[in-house]
């Protein structure tokens, strides 16, 4: 797409599109909050109901205790069952679904039963017939408190259950806007790109690949100690690829990569993707530099493609550092180093939060794709998604626990 006004226009119908999408996660998620603290709220009253539902059954109980003042009693067994009564109405209005209201409507006539026997036993008491009253309380009193109980229970389990549901439904209507959102972003990107030649970013940035290469440098230009992370690599496999001829980036099996990172539940899965990542990508490794909590060093925390050892080597490296890794967390845009036919390039895509760069993925490509228009943008978008994660997981702090590396499978 070259045209200038057609470009502009498809941008700024993106910039709304994205601007709707958020406005409706926003709004989602104020949704999901008012219904997690409605849940909770009923959780605690019903805890509160059945724990009055307990001390009622034991106030009456002390009625024909030995040595106990009736009167006291009866006034606890009053209050409670009041107490009760209350609880039972405010659950009522706060109910979301039928079952709930049925179950606290037979529990509000337990509760009026319960009423009239109690009142029966304190009769008996007062004529001086303890064990009729014995036999109200332990026989029908008894088992109208357990029945009171079980119907508040039973209003609980429907209300959380409702709740669940309406949660589950708000999540997948989230993730559907995410996913809808990241879809779009990936046409939009496809149809921004230039028909051809290199872009100023592209052409002038210069950067640099995770193992620390300055911008513009060759391999020999590593310093000393990154240098001998690149000789353990050396040990484990060859760098200079075999000549080949670059594929296009399978925007299909992109798609699907996104989407699985989206749904991502263990960070034990991370690996796997990376892999996929580096197949998508034709590289011969990627590695995921994650900030620590200062912002002022990245730490290499998860790779593939490389030997266990050389990741454990490279150890920090500091923001100011004079490479692409540390320019790309800087300014927080795509950075590239170029090679000569034979040698490995380098893509550098930020990893972009809400709260400024998270990191880098550094991906080491084969065949000079660096140069790829495609490789550039499908790189950034992977990025995109992996920023996702990491501000969703404890290694979005910045703090990394040990540097981990995974072989490439093949």
């Amino acid at each position: 797409m070259k045209r200038r006004g057609v470009r502009l226009t498809v941008f700024v119908l993106f910039l709304a599109a994205l601007g709707g999408a958020a406005y409706g996660v926003w709004t989602l998620e104020i949704r999901m909050a008012a219904d997690r603290e409605a849940r909770a709220r009923w959780a605690q009253r019903t805890a509160e109901a059945a724990i009055a539902i307990g001390d009622l059954r034991a106030a009456q109980q002390a009625y024909v205790a030995a040595g106990q003042n009736v009167s006291f009693w009866s006034d606890r067994v009053t209050t409670g069952a009041q107490a009760v009564r209350t609880a039972i109405d405010e659950l009522r209005a706060a109910a979301a679904v039928e079952a709930a209201w049925t179950a606290l409507d037979q529990a509000a006539s337990v509760m009026r039963d319960f009423g009239q026997i109690d009142r029966r036993a304190r009769e008996s008491l007062a004529v001086n017939q303890p064990l009729l009253a014995s036999d109200l309380i332990f026989a029908d009193g008894l088992e109208m408190l357990r029945a009171a109980g079980a119907r508040l229970d039973e209003a609980r389990q429907a209300q959380d259950a409702a709740l669940a549901a309406r949660l589950g439904a708000q999540r997948t209507n989230e993730a559907a806007i995410l996913l809808g959102s990241l879809g779009l972003t990936l046409i939009v990107t496809l149809l921004l790109l230039p028909s051809g030649g290199r872009t100023e970013d592209a052409a002038d940035a210069a950067p640099a690949m995770g193992l620390g290469l300055k911008p513009g440098a060759q391999k020999s230009d590593l310093d000393d100690s990154l240098g001998a992370a690149l000789d353990a690599r050396l040990a484990g496999a060859p760098l200079r690829p075999e000549a080949g001829t670059r594929r296009g980036v399978d925007l299909r099996a992109t798609a699907e990569l996104c989407t699985d990172l989206a749904r991502i539940a263990n960070t034990a899965d991370l690996p796997s993707m990376l892999a996929r990542a580096a197949r998508l990508l034709d590289a011969s490794g990627i590695v995921l530099w994650i900030a620590d909590p200062a912002g002022h060093d990245l730490l290499p925390s998860i790779a593939h493609g490389y030997p266990a050892q050389a990741i454990s080597r490279l150890g920090r490296l500091h923001r100011d550092s004079d490479n692409a890794t540390a320019a790309a967390f800087r300014s927080g845009r795509l950075q590239v180093v170029g090679s000569e036919p034979g040698q490995t390039g380098a893509v550098i895509a930020p990893l972009l939060g809400m709260s400024g760069c998270l990191g880098v993925m550094a991906v080491e490509v084969r065949n000079q794709g660096e140069k790829d228009e495609g490789v550039r943008a499908v790189a950034g978008i992977i990025a995109a998604q992996m920023a996702s994660l990491v501000s969703a997981a404890p290694a979005a702090a910045g703090a990394p626990a040990e540097p981990k590396a995974k072989e490439s499978a093949g």
